[in-house]
C-alpha cells in the first residue's frame, strides 16, 4: 500500500477580494445543469470539501460553528441559489458540496474564492477579510476533482483528481484522505467487516483505493491513531453500493476545543 504526500499552493486574503458577480438569484448548478445530460466531457466535474477547522472568522455562532462560505467560480457563485440566510445553502465545517452528484465548471484556469457567507439585511454583504482563500487552478474537461480547504501549516486548496478505475459488480473502493490538523499525529481507518483498511496515514496524505467485497450486513469504520485502540470517530451503518467509490477523510483539530475534535465522514465519487 503506497503514501504519498500531497503538494498544494494557495494564497490567504487579508482584505476583502471585490468580485463582479451574477444577482443573487443566479447559480452556476443552474447554469452548468443541461451539460451534465448533453455534454459532460466539456466540462470539468468538481467537489468541494470543507476540513478547514478555524473558528474565524465567521458570521454566525450557530454550530457548525466557524467560516461558513460562498464559493465563487470566475466571479460565479458556485453555492446557493439564496443569499438571503446566514446558514441555508453555504459551505460549512465538515461538509461536502455537492455530496453528489458534481458541480460543472467550465475548463481551463479558474480563480476559486471562498468568502465568509455574511448576510446583512437579507443580502450578501462580506466585508474586509471576509475572503480567506483565493485560489487558481487548471481544470481539465472530463476530468473529476476533489477540492479540500486545509489548515495550516501552509493553509490553503488542495486538489486531487479523482481518477478511480472499475470495480467488479459485487465490489467497491475506497480511499483516504487525513486532513485532520493534529499534525504530529497519524491515523488508521478500521472496518468491522474488513479489517484495518488504511495504516499509519500522516497529515496531508492520501492512500489510495482499496478494493473491498460487499457484505449483507452494514459496516462501521473507526478512526484509530495509528497505535492506539480507542476509537476517535465513527461512521455506523455504512454499507457500499456496487462498484461505487468513496474518500474517507479525517478532519479536525484538538487544540480549537471541543467541536473540532478528531472526526471521519466520507462521499461518493461516483
Amino acid at each position: 500500500m503506497s503514501i504519498k504526500k500531497i503538494f498544494f499552493t494557495a494564497s490567504v486574503a487579508i482584505t476583502m477580494v471585490f468580485v463582479s458577480c451574477e444577482p443573487d438569484d443566479f447559480d452556476l448548478l443552474d447554469e452548468n445543469v443541461s451539460y451534465e445530460e448533453y455534454n459532460p466531457a466539456t466540462m470539468a466535474q468538481v467537489k468541494f470539501i470543507h476540513a478547514y477547522p478555524s473558528l474565524t472568522p465567521a458570521a454566525v455562532t450557530t454550530a457548525p460553528n466557524g467560516p461558513r462560505f460562498t464559493i465563487f467560480a470566475n466571479g460565479k457563485k458556485v453555492n446557493g441559489m439564496t443569499t438571503t440566510s446566514t446558514t441555508a445553502n453555504s459551505f460549512s465545517y465538515g461538509s461536502v458540496f455537492p455530496f453528489t452528484p458534481y458541480c460543472f465548471i467550465s475548463p481551463g484556469n479558474t480563480n476559486l474564492l471562498f468568502v465568509v457567507h455574511r448576510i446583512t439585511n437579507n443580502a450578501f454583504a462580506p466585508i474586509a477579510g471576509d475572503t480567506v482563500f483565493n485560489f487558481s487552478y487548471n481544470f481539465e474537461a472530463g476530468k473529476k476533482y476533489s477540492v479540500f480547504l486545509a489548515d495550516k501549516p501552509d493553509p490553503g486548496v488542495m486538489v486531487i483528481e479523482n481518477n478511480f478505475g472499475s470495480a467488479p459488480v459485487d465490489q467497491f473502493q475506497l480511499r483516504f484522505v487525513n486532513l485532520s490538523a493534529n499534525v504530529t499525529e497519524r491515523y488508521d481507518l478500521y472496518s468491522l467487516r474488513h479489517g484495518y483498511v488504511f495504516r499509519n496515514v500522516g497529515y496531508k496524505e492520501i492512500q489510495g483505493y482499496q478494493t473491498l467485497t460487499r457484505t449483507d450486513i452494514s459496516d462501521t469504520l473507526r478512526l484509530f491513531r495509528t497505535g492506539t485502540t480507542v476509537a476517535l470517530s465513527s461512521v455506523n451503518g455504512f454499507s457500499g453500493s456496487p462498484q461505487q467509490v468513496y474518500t474517507f477523510f479525517a478532519y479536525g483539530k484538538s487544540s480549537l476545543g471541543a467541536t473540532r475534535v478528531p472526526a471521519i465522514t466520507y462521499y461518493p465519487e461516483r
